[in-house]
């Protein structure tokens, strides 16, 4: 590489001694030294200049010391005093952050992009330390996320071993994989890539003006006249929903309209009824500013799950109330689930199904018995066995005896003393339906059939006591035992089921299942789908995704310390 090249590593070299050994104790190194820490102070100086009111903007030195000191001081981004191509692509993807759905400036790019053609050793040295504190920052929130799942969502209880950024980087230059690692930092799942093009579509609608308030006027049905059917039909031409020209003068809710106003209820969540009614006005008036940080808040969420999928797994989705199957890519299988009501969200987590329950019993959890089937009995005599719900007593001998519900005084017990355990059994009437698809759970959340098929048509579907239940059970029993084996198929699982019989079928193969909440998302048409945020998960991320993500304690390195309003301003 040359002496230039060598000259730029003993600078780095240097940099990496004065902050691993601290203030030099010999005098003839201290001129020498002298230099790099005065860079180090211009460095923050420019950094603090350029990015004004930008929290965590101090670089890592800490990290930056350890990599370098490590690579013996080593430059990773230039050849001699230019940018190698590891170095021109990580540029071009800090350039193109926002399409991320991340800011440019978290990764010091408005200073790299200012760097002159020709620098000279103390550039080339500040140029090196910043783009590798970038990679660092951009690494970690594409693999790990902004903001710490934990800090923001209750409800979120993934745990996977991230690998560091510092630890990526030294891999992928040991095994000359850089280029490889820089063109595959972002998540590689399917839905992650959608939402990407949905946040791309949604900025250029900001960047077209985006779209007026609509006023608060009557109910409008098809067939009605109103000065306000121009401005609907321009709204909804904005976003896709009504693909044809907006006429000028025409005030009449025509069919078309209808159509396209289906289109955006049906996008939205919201009942499909063609009319435009208070819920679908609000969703009207919801700005392209509010979207596009929704849709950023979701990228958020696929940044907190693992970097790749499996090849064949569910998604059940908490906030959209549905489910997905995919195998190597393709969508297999897809459905409506009811999900957990407001006290009993869904929780999400990673689990499997091993097998299939058919004609499942269910025992009844304690917290249900008491606070939801107890009342119903108490208002009515015959509940529990117009249920099907068995009752049992533990007998003296430490065994559990049935008991008749009817001779039981239910008004003697509460929810403080309730010394039974209910018990569901297999038929029409129970809770979990014909099929129940096992997970191994801490949360006692499974997905199931159910015999409440009403619910599914609901537009929102937050009505069970934190299990899923899923539309079309049957199809996706038959799609999780393709291949199991000869006589798995379809013929015996309903035999199974006809036989009323309680039958277990374990899965060869059992199959990942990720819960996880997402308000925003693109279908298989890549058509963007935005939900209410019915647990209130959405409104604290965003939050914190406006105020700046991760922030960086205050450091002090080797005597060298790094003031907290430096870090803060």
């Amino acid at each position: 590489m040359g002496k230039s090249h060598n000259h730029i590593s003993t600078i780095i070299g240097l940099f990496c001694v004065v902050l691993w050994y601290g203030t030099a104790n010999s005098a003839s190194l201290e001129d020498e030294l002298r230099g790099v820490v005065a860079i180090r102070g211009r460095l923050q100086a420019v950094l603090q200049d350029v990015e004004v009111a930008i929290p965590a903007r101090e670089p890592n030195w800490m990290l930056l010391q350890v990599f370098y000191k490590d690579r013996k001081g080593r430059a990773v981004w230039h050849e001699g005093e230019q940018l190698n191509a590891q170095g021109e692509t990580l540029l071009t993807l800090l350039d193109s952050a926002l399409t991320e759905g991340l800011e440019p400036v978290d990764y010091h790019f408005p200073r790299l992009k200012a760097s002159r053609p020709q620098l000279g050793p103390s550039g080339v040295l500040e140029r090196e330390l910043l783009l590798t504190d970038a990679f660092f920052r951009y690494a970690g929130d594409l693999r790990g996320g902004r903001v710490k799942a934990a800090e923001l969502d209750p409800l979120w209880h993934f745990d996977f071993d991230r690998a560091e950024p510092m630890e990526l980087l030294q891999a992928a230059l040991s095994a000359d994989g850089l280029s490889d690692l820089l063109s595959d930092l972002a998540p590689g799942a399917l839905e992650y890539k959608r939402l990407r093009q949905v946040l791309y579509d949604y900025h250029e609608i900001e960047s077209r003006g985006g779209w007026k308030p609509f006023p608060a006027v009557q109910i409008l049905r098809p067939g009605d006249r109103h000065p306000s059917i121009l401005l609907l039909r321009e709204r909804l031409r904005i976003e896709g929903d009504y693909p044809e020209p907006p006429a000028d003068g025409d005030d009449y809710f025509n069919p078309p309209l209808e159509a396209a106003v289906r289109r955006f209820q049906q996008r939205h969540g919201l009942d499909v009824d063609g009319r435009v009614g208070p819920k679908t006005r609000a969703a009207l008036n919801v700005s392209v500013g509010h979207r596009i940080a929704q849709i950023k808040a979701n990228m958020e969420r696929w940044r907190w799950l693992p970097h790749s999928l499996e090849e064949r797994y569910l998604l059940v989705n908490t906030a959209g109330f549905e489910v997905t199957m995919r195998d190597q890519g393709a969508e297999v299988f897809h459905r409506r689930t009811v999900g957990g009501k407001l006290e009993r969200e869904t929780p999400s987590f990673k689990s499997r199904i091993t097998h299939l329950v058919l004609n499942p019993q269910w025992t009844v959890p304690r917290r249900i018995a008491v606070e939801d089937l107890l009342p119903k009995q108490l208002r009515d005599d015959n509940f529990f066995d117009s249920k099907g719900i068995a009752v049992f007593r533990k007998g003296e001998e430490g065994g559990w005896i049935q008991e008749d519900a009817a001779a039981i005084d239910w008004s003697l017990y509460h929810k403080n003393d309730f010394p039974f355990v209910l018990r569901q059994m297999p038929g029409p009437r129970n809770s979990l339906g014909q099929i129940k698809f096992h997970m191994v759970s801490p949360y006692a959340v499974f997905l199931h059939d159910t015999p409440a098929k009403g619910l599914f048509e609901r537009p929102t579907r937050p009505f069970s006591s934190g299990c899923v239940r899923v539309e079309s059970a049957s199809l996706l029993a038959t799609q999780l035992l393709q291949g199991e084996s000869e006589q798995a198929t379809t013929l015996a699982l309903q035999e199974g089921i006809d036989s009323g019989q309680t039958m277990i079928w374990r899965l060869k193969q059992p199959i990942p299942v990720y819960l996880a909440y997402f308000s925003a998302w693109a279908n298989e048409d890549g058509i963007p789908q935005f939900r209410a945020d019915v647990y209130g998960l959405d409104a604290p991320l965003i939050q914190a995704l406006a105020a700046g993500g991760n922030k960086l304690p205050s450091l002090s390195v080797a005597g060298l310390p790094v003031s907290s309003d430096s870090m803060t301003r």
